[in-house]
């Protein structure tokens, strides 16, 4: 019985440890759109996994999208091999007439593994002005 056990707890025992953080390596306007008087702006965030180890596929990331000082989205990320990244998007939506650069975004990406407690992280904040 303990080797069972044992055998069953080994596996637990070496997925904790430290997790393979992401980080936000760009962010900036993909595109512009104005219809009337509302402009559309499509921004891009790029993140890549700076390690030298994959990102369990169990591990849940997300970039928080905290605009003038409130959270307004979150955008889910996908598991990074080492060096890999991926690309999402936010729409920010203000006045034709407003000026550039009013806007202030705050992107902070955030990341755990559900089935390791000891692997979860928070990257330093990106701020762009769009």
């Amino acid at each position: 019985m303990l080797g069972l056990m044992l055998a069953l707890t080994v596996p637990l025992v070496a997925m904790t440890g430290a997790c393979p953080a992401g980080r936000i390596a760009l962010a900036g306007i993909r595109s512009t759109h104005t219809d009337g008087d509302v402009r559309d702006i499509d921004v891009a965030i790029t993140v890549v996994n700076h390690t030298a180890q994959a990102q369990p596929a169990s591990y849940l990331q997300s970039v928080e999208i905290w605009q003038d000082g409130t959270k307004v989205d979150q955008k889910g990320v996908p598991p990074l091999k080492p060096g890999a990244s991926a690309t999402v998007t936010y729409q920010v939506q203000r006045s034709a007439g407003g000026r550039s650069d009013s806007t202030n975004l705050r992107l902070q990406l955030v990341g755990h593994d559900p089935h390791d407690a000891g692997c979860s992280n928070a990257g330093e904040p990106y701020r762009l002005s769009v």
